[in-house]
């Protein structure tokens, strides 16, 4: 049994940064068969040959593997920032709210330390690090004071984004 394959390289088109010499077509032939397969551009070589091939070329798969990860990450945590940006105005806009309503009801409330949390969250939901930001949201909820209400509207709509993304 013989190999027959093409490579990205014979390709008028191909994913951006694929090295050409990776193969995008491979499949078995015959002996008979080899004439034709490469006059349709194939490369018919023996299993073992293909093997070799393929080894020598690995580092050309992994370079391109580990690009490609790296670009679907810095994707996700660009969109995530996006989005979090988008919301943090909102956000803000709902802790002020929050914070008159808790003044003219004549309840005590330790500004330093939701001021802290807040800028905390802040920090870390203006970078798009949102699942941390849901530890923190967590963190607020816990403690079942007058923010627990915010901090779970907050946490369920970072959910839900992550979860419609399958980021989560």
């Amino acid at each position: 049994m013989l190999i027959a394959f093409k490579t990205w390289g014979q390709r008028p088109v191909r994913p951006e940064g694929i090295p050409v010499s990776i193969p995008w077509q491979i499949q078995e032939c015959s002996p008979e068969e080899r004439i034709a397969l490469e006059a349709q551009g194939f490369t018919v070589v023996s299993q073992e040959q293909f093997n070799v091939y393929m080894e020598s070329i690995q580092s050309d798969i992994d370079s391109w593997t580990n690009a490609t990860q790296k670009s679907a990450q810095f994707k996700q945590q660009e969109a995530q920032r996006i989005w979090a940006e988008s919301k943090i105005k909102y956000y803000v806009d709902l802790l002020g709210e929050k914070n008159l309503q808790l003044s003219g009801s004549g309840q005590t409330v330790d500004m330093m330390a939701i001021a802290s949390t807040f800028s905390s969250f802040d920090l870390l939901f203006r970078s798009g690090a949102l699942k941390t930001s849901i530890g923190i949201c967590n963190q607020v909820i816990a403690q079942n004071g007058p923010y627990t209400e915010l901090f779970t509207t907050i946490k369920n709509e970072i959910v839900a984004f992550l979860t419609e993304k399958g980021w989560l």
